[in-house]
Protein backbone atom coordinates (compact mmCIF):
# COMPACT_ATOMS: atom_id res chain seq x y z
CA UNK A 1 0.00 0.00 0.00
CA UNK A 2 1.34 3.43 -0.93
CA UNK A 3 0.47 6.39 1.28
CA UNK A 4 0.55 9.75 -0.49
CA UNK A 5 0.41 12.66 1.89
CA UNK A 6 -1.40 15.93 1.85
CA UNK A 7 -2.26 16.34 5.52
CA UNK A 8 -2.97 13.81 8.24
CA UNK A 9 -3.41 14.08 12.00
CA UNK A 10 -2.61 10.96 14.00
CA UNK A 11 -3.91 10.59 17.55
CA UNK A 12 -1.16 8.16 18.20
CA UNK A 13 -1.42 6.98 21.74
CA UNK A 14 -2.98 7.11 25.11
CA UNK A 15 -0.61 6.37 27.96
CA UNK A 16 -2.37 5.36 31.11
CA UNK A 17 -1.92 3.41 34.28
CA UNK A 18 -4.31 0.62 35.12
CA UNK A 19 -4.80 -1.69 38.03
CA UNK A 20 -5.98 -5.22 37.34
CA UNK A 21 -9.70 -4.88 36.70
CA UNK A 22 -9.61 -1.07 36.97
CA UNK A 23 -8.34 1.30 34.29
CA UNK A 24 -6.87 4.51 35.66
CA UNK A 25 -5.53 6.35 32.62
CA UNK A 26 -2.96 9.02 33.30
CA UNK A 27 -0.29 11.65 31.68
CA UNK A 28 8.54 19.21 34.36
CA UNK A 29 4.42 18.36 33.47
CA UNK A 30 2.70 16.77 36.43
CA UNK A 31 -0.67 15.98 37.91
CA UNK A 32 -2.04 13.60 40.50
CA UNK A 33 -1.22 10.63 38.24
CA UNK A 34 2.03 11.48 36.42
CA UNK A 35 5.36 13.23 36.86
CA UNK A 36 6.98 13.98 33.50
CA UNK A 37 10.28 15.61 32.66
CA UNK A 38 11.18 16.67 29.13
CA UNK A 39 14.00 18.39 27.29
CA UNK A 40 15.26 18.80 23.75
CA UNK A 41 15.53 15.02 23.33
CA UNK A 42 11.85 14.39 24.16
CA UNK A 43 10.05 13.03 27.22
CA UNK A 44 12.99 11.86 29.33
CA UNK A 45 11.27 10.80 32.54
CA UNK A 46 7.87 9.25 33.13
CA UNK A 47 6.84 8.28 36.66
CA UNK A 48 3.63 7.68 38.54
CA UNK A 49 2.87 10.19 41.28
CA UNK A 50 3.00 8.54 44.72
CA UNK A 51 3.88 5.18 43.18
CA UNK A 52 4.39 2.19 45.47
CA UNK A 53 7.93 2.01 44.02
CA UNK A 54 10.06 4.77 42.51
CA UNK A 55 9.84 3.27 39.03
CA UNK A 56 11.21 5.14 36.01
CA UNK A 57 9.32 3.86 32.98
CA UNK A 58 11.63 5.34 30.35
CA UNK A 59 14.88 3.46 29.87
CA UNK A 60 18.33 4.71 30.78
CA UNK A 61 19.22 7.59 28.42
CA UNK A 62 16.04 6.93 26.47
CA UNK A 63 13.27 9.30 25.43
CA UNK A 64 9.70 9.23 24.23
CA UNK A 65 8.98 11.16 21.03
CA UNK A 66 11.93 10.15 18.85
CA UNK A 67 9.82 9.18 15.85
CA UNK A 68 11.35 7.95 12.59
CA UNK A 69 9.77 9.07 9.31
CA UNK A 70 10.93 8.04 5.84
CA UNK A 71 9.43 9.70 2.78
CA UNK A 72 10.15 10.55 -0.85
CA UNK A 73 8.81 12.87 -3.52
CA UNK A 74 9.47 10.69 -6.58
CA UNK A 75 8.46 7.08 -7.30
CA UNK A 76 11.43 4.75 -6.80
CA UNK A 77 13.48 7.65 -5.43
CA UNK A 78 15.67 7.53 -2.35
CA UNK A 79 13.92 7.61 1.00
CA UNK A 80 14.62 10.77 2.99
CA UNK A 81 14.56 10.49 6.76
CA UNK A 82 13.32 12.72 9.58
CA UNK A 83 14.13 11.83 13.19
CA UNK A 84 15.60 14.91 14.87
CA UNK A 85 13.48 16.67 17.48
CA UNK A 86 13.40 20.47 17.44
CA UNK A 87 11.95 22.00 20.59
CA UNK A 88 10.46 21.71 23.13
CA UNK A 89 7.81 24.41 22.95
CA UNK A 90 5.67 24.65 26.07
CA UNK A 91 2.03 25.44 25.36
CA UNK A 92 1.15 28.46 27.50
CA UNK A 93 -1.83 27.91 29.77
CA UNK A 94 -2.06 24.20 28.97
CA UNK A 95 -0.62 20.94 30.22
CA UNK A 96 1.11 20.31 26.89
CA UNK A 97 4.51 20.39 25.22
CA UNK A 98 5.17 20.39 21.47
CA UNK A 99 8.04 19.40 19.20
CA UNK A 100 8.80 19.63 15.51
CA UNK A 101 10.68 16.91 13.65
CA UNK A 102 13.48 17.65 11.21
CA UNK A 103 16.74 16.35 9.84
CA UNK A 104 20.44 17.11 10.22
CA UNK A 105 22.50 19.18 7.84
CA UNK A 106 25.42 17.15 6.46
CA UNK A 107 28.51 17.83 8.54
CA UNK A 108 32.08 18.03 7.35
CA UNK A 109 32.59 14.52 8.73
CA UNK A 110 29.54 13.22 6.85
CA UNK A 111 30.92 14.67 3.60
CA UNK A 112 34.41 13.26 4.18
CA UNK A 113 35.96 10.01 2.96
CA UNK A 114 37.29 7.80 5.73
CA UNK A 115 40.25 5.43 5.35
CA UNK A 116 42.53 3.33 7.54
CA UNK A 117 45.49 1.03 7.21
CA UNK A 118 43.49 -1.80 8.86
CA UNK A 119 39.88 -2.27 9.96
CA UNK A 120 38.34 -0.66 6.89
CA UNK A 121 35.14 -2.68 7.33
CA UNK A 122 33.99 -0.41 10.16
CA UNK A 123 34.70 2.96 8.56
CA UNK A 124 31.05 3.82 7.96
CA UNK A 125 30.48 3.90 11.71
CA UNK A 126 32.70 6.97 12.10
CA UNK A 127 30.25 9.41 10.51
CA UNK A 128 26.88 7.59 10.49
CA UNK A 129 25.46 9.82 13.24
CA UNK A 130 24.81 6.91 15.62
CA UNK A 131 26.08 7.28 19.17
CA UNK A 132 25.55 4.81 22.03
CA UNK A 133 23.23 5.85 24.84
CA UNK A 134 25.93 5.47 27.47
CA UNK A 135 24.90 4.69 31.01
CA UNK A 136 25.64 6.88 33.97
CA UNK A 137 27.20 4.06 35.99
CA UNK A 138 29.84 3.21 33.44
CA UNK A 139 30.29 0.22 31.21
CA UNK A 140 30.11 -3.28 32.43
CA UNK A 141 27.81 -2.98 35.45
CA UNK A 142 26.58 -6.44 36.18
CA UNK A 143 23.42 -8.02 37.48
CA UNK A 144 20.60 -9.93 35.91
CA UNK A 145 18.63 -8.05 33.33
CA UNK A 146 21.72 -6.22 32.13
CA UNK A 147 22.49 -5.78 28.46
CA UNK A 148 21.96 -3.24 25.72
CA UNK A 149 19.93 -0.33 26.94
CA UNK A 150 20.35 -1.23 30.59
CA UNK A 151 21.92 0.95 33.22
CA UNK A 152 25.58 0.11 33.09
CA UNK A 153 25.42 -0.74 29.39
CA UNK A 154 24.77 1.00 26.12
CA UNK A 155 22.49 0.52 23.16
CA UNK A 156 24.76 -1.18 20.61
CA UNK A 157 25.67 0.82 17.52
CA UNK A 158 28.26 0.24 14.78
CA UNK A 159 31.81 1.24 15.63
CA UNK A 160 35.27 1.35 14.10
CA UNK A 161 37.89 -0.69 15.94
CA UNK A 162 41.65 -1.12 15.99
CA UNK A 163 43.15 -4.51 16.87
CA UNK A 164 46.40 -4.27 18.80
CA UNK A 165 47.52 -7.60 17.36
CA UNK A 166 48.07 -5.78 14.04
CA UNK A 167 50.36 -3.18 15.53
CA UNK A 168 50.44 -0.98 18.60
CA UNK A 169 50.35 2.31 16.64
CA UNK A 170 47.48 2.66 14.16
CA UNK A 171 45.39 5.39 12.55
CA UNK A 172 42.18 6.33 10.80
CA UNK A 173 41.69 9.48 8.76
CA UNK A 174 39.19 11.77 7.03
CA UNK A 175 39.84 13.26 3.59
CA UNK A 176 37.75 16.41 3.19
CA UNK A 177 36.09 17.28 -0.14
CA UNK A 178 37.91 20.65 -0.10
CA UNK A 179 40.53 22.31 2.05
CA UNK A 180 38.88 23.43 5.29
CA UNK A 181 39.72 25.42 8.39
CA UNK A 182 39.27 23.19 11.45
CA UNK A 183 39.68 23.96 15.16
CA UNK A 184 37.52 21.37 16.92
CA UNK A 185 36.99 17.61 16.93
CA UNK A 186 34.82 15.27 19.01
CA UNK A 187 35.58 11.56 19.36
CA UNK A 188 33.24 9.08 21.04
CA UNK A 189 35.46 6.39 22.57
CA UNK A 190 33.79 3.07 23.37
CA UNK A 191 34.69 1.00 26.41
CA UNK A 192 32.69 -2.22 26.75
CA UNK A 193 32.78 -5.42 28.75
CA UNK A 194 33.46 -7.43 25.57
CA UNK A 195 37.10 -6.38 25.37
CA UNK A 196 36.95 -2.96 23.73
CA UNK A 197 39.05 -0.57 25.81
CA UNK A 198 40.48 2.92 25.62
CA UNK A 199 43.83 3.36 23.85
CA UNK A 200 46.91 3.99 25.95
CA UNK A 201 47.20 7.37 24.21
CA UNK A 202 45.98 9.14 21.09
CA UNK A 203 46.51 12.35 19.16
CA UNK A 204 45.04 14.38 16.30
CA UNK A 205 47.11 15.06 13.20
CA UNK A 206 46.46 17.22 10.14
CA UNK A 207 48.01 17.11 6.70
CA UNK A 208 50.28 20.03 5.86
CA UNK A 209 51.47 19.48 2.32
CA UNK A 210 53.08 16.03 2.41
CA UNK A 211 53.60 16.02 6.16
CA UNK A 212 51.37 14.98 9.05
CA UNK A 213 51.58 17.37 12.00
CA UNK A 214 49.97 17.20 15.43
CA UNK A 215 47.41 19.88 16.27
CA UNK A 216 48.21 22.32 19.05
CA UNK A 217 45.54 21.47 21.57
CA UNK A 218 44.39 24.05 24.11
CA UNK A 219 44.11 21.36 26.80
CA UNK A 220 44.90 17.72 27.46
CA UNK A 221 42.65 15.35 25.55
CA UNK A 222 42.73 12.14 27.53
CA UNK A 223 40.03 9.80 26.17
CA UNK A 224 36.79 9.56 28.15
CA UNK A 225 34.94 6.20 28.11
CA UNK A 226 31.50 6.03 26.46
CA UNK A 227 31.33 9.77 25.91
CA UNK A 228 32.55 12.42 23.50
CA UNK A 229 36.06 13.69 24.13
CA UNK A 230 36.09 17.27 22.82
CA UNK A 231 39.39 18.64 21.52
CA UNK A 232 39.78 22.33 20.69
CA UNK A 233 43.00 23.42 19.04
CA UNK A 234 44.62 26.27 17.16
CA UNK A 235 42.87 26.58 13.77
CA UNK A 236 44.51 24.75 10.90
CA UNK A 237 43.66 24.76 7.21
CA UNK A 238 43.92 21.28 5.78
CA UNK A 239 42.47 18.72 3.39
CA UNK A 240 42.75 15.78 5.79
CA UNK A 241 42.83 14.85 9.49
CA UNK A 242 43.93 11.70 11.25
CA UNK A 243 43.42 10.01 14.63
CA UNK A 244 46.54 8.13 15.68
CA UNK A 245 46.31 5.69 18.61
CA UNK A 246 48.81 3.76 20.69
CA UNK A 247 47.37 0.46 21.92
CA UNK A 248 48.38 -1.99 24.56
CA UNK A 249 49.62 -5.26 23.08
CA UNK A 250 46.70 -7.31 21.70
CA UNK A 251 44.19 -4.72 23.00
CA UNK A 252 41.20 -3.46 21.00
CA UNK A 253 40.05 0.17 20.94
CA UNK A 254 36.90 1.49 19.34
CA UNK A 255 35.28 4.73 18.14
CA UNK A 256 31.52 5.06 17.62
CA UNK A 257 31.60 8.54 16.08
CA UNK A 258 34.16 11.14 15.01
CA UNK A 259 32.85 14.65 14.49
CA UNK A 260 34.81 17.48 12.95
CA UNK A 261 33.67 21.09 13.04
CA UNK A 262 30.88 22.06 12.91
CA UNK A 263 28.57 19.92 15.02
CA UNK A 264 25.37 18.61 13.49
CA UNK A 265 22.60 21.19 13.07
CA UNK A 266 18.93 20.14 12.95
CA UNK A 267 16.79 21.86 10.30
CA UNK A 268 13.19 21.65 9.15
CA UNK A 269 12.54 20.33 5.62
CA UNK A 270 10.82 22.63 3.14
CA UNK A 271 8.15 20.12 2.14
CA UNK A 272 7.11 17.74 4.94
CA UNK A 273 6.06 19.41 8.19
CA UNK A 274 5.87 17.13 11.21
CA UNK A 275 4.61 18.31 14.60
CA UNK A 276 3.95 16.31 17.72
CA UNK A 277 2.28 17.26 20.98
CA UNK A 278 2.16 15.58 24.39
CA UNK A 279 -0.88 16.80 26.30
CA UNK A 280 -2.31 15.93 29.68
CA UNK A 281 -6.08 15.77 29.31
CA UNK A 282 -7.60 14.77 32.60
CA UNK A 283 -6.02 11.43 33.43
CA UNK A 284 -4.77 10.78 29.91
CA UNK A 285 -1.49 11.68 28.24
CA UNK A 286 -2.37 12.15 24.58
CA UNK A 287 0.41 11.96 22.00
CA UNK A 288 -0.59 13.53 18.68
CA UNK A 289 1.46 13.54 15.46
CA UNK A 290 0.52 15.86 12.59
CA UNK A 291 2.07 15.48 9.13
CA UNK A 292 1.45 18.09 6.44
CA UNK A 293 2.76 18.41 2.88
CA UNK A 294 3.67 22.06 2.38
CA UNK A 295 5.51 21.44 -0.89
CA UNK A 296 4.33 21.46 -4.48
CA UNK A 297 4.80 17.73 -5.12
CA UNK A 298 3.06 14.64 -3.79
CA UNK A 299 4.94 12.94 -0.98
CA UNK A 300 4.99 9.22 -0.35
CA UNK A 301 5.35 8.11 3.27
CA UNK A 302 7.46 4.96 3.49
CA UNK A 303 7.75 4.53 7.27
CA UNK A 304 6.30 6.11 10.38
CA UNK A 305 7.83 4.46 13.45
CA UNK A 306 7.47 5.29 17.14
CA UNK A 307 10.26 3.75 19.27
CA UNK A 308 9.54 2.96 22.94
CA UNK A 309 12.88 2.94 24.73
CA UNK A 310 11.44 1.88 28.07
CA UNK A 311 13.09 0.35 31.14
CA UNK A 312 12.82 -3.27 30.06
CA UNK A 313 16.32 -4.00 31.33
CA UNK A 314 18.05 -3.16 34.58
CA UNK A 315 21.60 -3.60 35.76
CA UNK A 316 21.25 -3.88 39.54
CA UNK A 317 19.99 -7.09 41.15
CA UNK A 318 18.04 -5.20 43.81
CA UNK A 319 16.04 -3.29 41.19
CA UNK A 320 14.79 -6.26 39.18
CA UNK A 321 11.36 -6.52 40.77
CA UNK A 322 10.63 -2.82 41.26
CA UNK A 323 12.17 -1.12 38.21
CA UNK A 324 12.61 -3.70 35.48
CA UNK A 325 9.57 -3.71 33.16
CA UNK A 326 7.98 -6.60 31.31
CA UNK A 327 6.32 -5.65 28.02
CA UNK A 328 3.20 -7.28 26.57
CA UNK A 329 2.00 -6.19 23.14
CA UNK A 330 -0.24 -6.94 20.21
CA UNK A 331 0.43 -5.41 16.79
CA UNK A 332 -2.86 -5.84 14.95
CA UNK A 333 -3.96 -2.65 13.24
CA UNK A 334 -6.54 -0.59 15.11
CA UNK A 335 -6.73 -3.24 17.83
CA UNK A 336 -3.05 -2.88 18.76
CA UNK A 337 -2.00 -2.32 22.35
CA UNK A 338 1.07 -2.33 24.56
CA UNK A 339 1.37 -2.46 28.32
CA UNK A 340 4.29 -2.61 30.70
CA UNK A 341 4.30 -4.08 34.21
CA UNK A 342 7.00 -4.34 36.85
CA UNK A 343 8.61 -7.76 36.83
CA UNK A 344 7.52 -8.19 40.45
CA UNK A 345 3.90 -7.93 39.32
CA UNK A 346 2.99 -4.92 41.47
CA UNK A 347 0.43 -2.67 39.82
CA UNK A 348 -0.43 -0.30 38.37
CA UNK A 349 0.52 -1.05 34.76
CA UNK A 350 1.49 1.41 32.04
CA UNK A 351 -0.91 1.06 29.10
CA UNK A 352 -0.70 2.41 25.55
CA UNK A 353 -3.45 2.16 22.92
CA UNK A 354 -3.80 3.85 19.51
CA UNK A 355 -6.75 6.22 19.14
CA UNK A 356 -9.33 6.63 16.41
CA UNK A 357 -8.18 5.28 13.04
CA UNK A 358 -4.55 4.97 14.12
CA UNK A 359 -3.08 1.47 14.29
CA UNK A 360 0.18 -0.48 14.19
CA UNK A 361 1.01 -2.76 11.26
CA UNK A 362 4.60 -3.86 11.91
CA UNK A 363 7.32 -3.75 14.57
CA UNK A 364 11.03 -4.31 15.05
CA UNK A 365 13.60 -3.80 17.80
CA UNK A 366 15.95 -1.46 15.97
CA UNK A 367 18.40 0.48 18.13
CA UNK A 368 17.61 -1.66 21.15
CA UNK A 369 14.07 -0.28 21.54
CA UNK A 370 10.70 -1.88 20.81
CA UNK A 371 9.55 0.03 17.72
CA UNK A 372 6.02 -0.33 16.36
CA UNK A 373 5.19 1.21 12.98
CA UNK A 374 2.03 3.11 12.11
CA UNK A 375 3.10 2.58 8.49
CA UNK A 376 5.97 0.34 7.38
CA UNK A 377 6.37 0.15 3.62
CA UNK A 378 10.13 0.73 3.41
CA UNK A 379 11.09 -1.14 6.60
CA UNK A 380 8.95 -4.18 5.87
CA UNK A 381 10.14 -4.35 2.25
CA UNK A 382 13.76 -4.24 3.42
CA UNK A 383 13.25 -7.30 5.63
CA UNK A 384 10.70 -9.14 3.50
CA UNK A 385 8.39 -9.17 6.53
CA UNK A 386 4.62 -9.35 6.58
CA UNK A 387 2.56 -6.49 7.92
CA UNK A 388 -0.70 -6.41 9.79
CA UNK A 389 -3.20 -4.53 7.68
CA UNK A 390 -5.24 -2.10 9.79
Amino acid sequence: MMVQLRRVCICLAVLGFMLPGLEVAAAELSNRAFQIQYDGAGIRSLKRTNDVHDTEYIGSNGALGNVVIRYRSAPNGFWRELRELIGPEAQAGTQAVAYRVGTLLPTLAAKSTASAAVGAGGLRALNDGQVPASAGRGAGAGGRGGGPGAPGGAIPVPMFTWDGARGQTQWVQYAFPTEEEVSRAEVFWVAEANGVTLPQSWRLLYRDGREWKEVRSRASYAPAPNAFTVVEFEPVRTSSMRIEVTLAKNATAGVAEWRVRPTQIPVLPADLKVNQTFKLDGEVLEWTLTLANDGGRALEIGDLAVPFNFAERTGARGEIYTRKLLRHSLVAGHGSWIYWQRSGGDGPYLVMTPMGRTGFEYFDNSGGAFTPYIHAQAAAAATGACRSQP
